[in-house]
């Protein structure tokens, strides 16, 4: 088991590494016009990689063993790792000269302005929705649908309906612009959680109401990550892309791990109605944050434009 244990912390690493470079090619191979379609991309990705590769290789398991799925699932990864070495070129000249010879720091993050509002944001709106889906699982179970039933819906199911509207998600954030689709998705995630609180204390909670309303909800959470990490592409400084999107994402996790938690504690006092009620207003109350801190992250964000003209280095 330590050795196991060893094994699987250095892939930890790996892919937590593989991650943040990922969104550090994402954010400096896109643009504030073409953000929408990037964090569609990952977010669509994410989905179809958790249902291909948790289908997938189950299949490859139950046939073949333990060694050769591993070896199935090292060749995909070398497989799907041949585009990284084909985007050379999609950083522009621009943004390469800006991050050249440039000092990375912690210091400078805590500066960035643009992310430090979005935080602000961020914080008050993940709470809420990571709230409203921790318990999800349980919520099912004590509505008395079966387990299986709750593996697929939250498995297969989950997957499909995340995929499709982060996808098309994708082509609304192009459209309607982050902020509002911020906005509106906000808006969507605290109605089905206001619409799962009203079925709570009005008893009429049936186990198909709980499952369309949540299936729904994956997909109004899918494309609120959409629109949400469009948004933290812009807040990070050009200058160390890697390192503000990663101090984003790890503070998202934190909050996603604490979330988790009083969510448990609260549903657990008081009750699923009154947890999908306090989740909604965490929700609610970033929508009114939205206008100050949203507006003035991208203010600040404008000082992050380059020059038009920068040399090649």
């Amino acid at each position: 088991m330590a050795a196991l244990a060893a094994v699987l912390l250095v892939m930890g690493v790996f892919a937590a590494t593989q991650d943040i470079a990922t969104d550090s090619l994402a954010v400096r191979a896109s643009n504030a016009e073409t953000r929408g379609l990037a964090s569609g991309a990952s977010t669509a990705g994410a989905y179809l990689g958790f249902l291909i590769g948790g289908g997938l290789w189950l299949v490859v398991y139950q046939h073949a063993g333990w060694a050769v799925s591993m070896g199935a699932m090292a060749g995909f990864v070398c497989l799907l790792s041949i585009p990284v070495f084909l985007s050379r070129n999609l950083v522009g000249p621009r943004v390469r000269a800006a991050s050249a010879a440039q000092t990375i720091s912690f210091r400078k993050t805590i500066r960035n302005r643009a992310l430090m509002y979005g935080l602000a944001f961020l914080v008050v709106y993940q709470v809420g929705l990571r709230m409203g889906s921790a318990l999800t699982g349980p919520y099912l179970v004590d509505k008395g649908i079966a387990l299986d039933t709750i593996g697929l819906l939250r498995g297969a199911g989950g997957a499909v309906a995340g995929f499709i509207a982060s996808s098309l998600g994708a082509l609304f954030v192009q459209a309607a612009g982050i902020t509002r689709s911020i906005v509106i998705a906000a808006i969507l995630n605290a109605l089905l959680l206001l619409a799962l609180a009203a079925t709570e204390f009005s008893g009429v909670a049936t186990p198909m109401l709980a499952l369309g309303l949540l299936l729904l909800q994956v997909g109004a959470v899918a494309f609120s990550f959409v629109a949400l990490y469009a948004a933290m592409m812009n807040w990070c400084n050009p200058e160390q892309t890697a390192t503000d999107f990663a101090v984003l994402q790890s503070i998202d996790a934190i909050l996603a791990i604490a979330a988790s938690s009083v969510a448990g504690l609260l549903g657990n006092a008081f009750g699923y109605g009154w947890l999908f009620s306090a989740s909604a207003f965490f929700i609610l109350a970033a929508i009114v944050l939205a206008p100050r801190t949203l507006g003035a992250s991208a203010e600040a964000a404008q000082s992050f434009a380059l020059p038009e003209k920068v040399s090649e280095p």
